[in-house]
């Protein structure tokens, strides 16, 4: 997939690299990324989703389709498997 290629290269040529997760550290340690070039920083797309669900909340989309609250889901669909 070329997102995933991207981020090979990317990881190459990077001082250091952000993961949300454990399990993210341990595959850039498998590929044989240095772990002093790890760095966690938490899940960037939960804590974007959380940062955002005000202004979600008050979107005129949602009073227009009349969405109550913890009944619809916001998602992105970028990728091709998912589309």
């Amino acid at each position: 997939m070329p997102e995933e290629i991207n981020r090979i290269v990317t990881d190459s040529n990077s001082s250091l690299l952000w993961t949300p997760s454990p399990d993210a550290d341990e595959n850039l340690r498998r590929e044989g990324i240095s772990s002093e070039k790890i760095v966690r920083v938490g899940n960037i797309m939960i804590d974007s989703l959380v940062y955002r669900t005000p202004e979600i909340q008050n979107d005129p989309i949602v009073q227009r389709l009349a969405l109550s609250p913890k009944h619809y889901i916001p998602v992105t669909l970028h990728r091709p498997s998912n589309v």
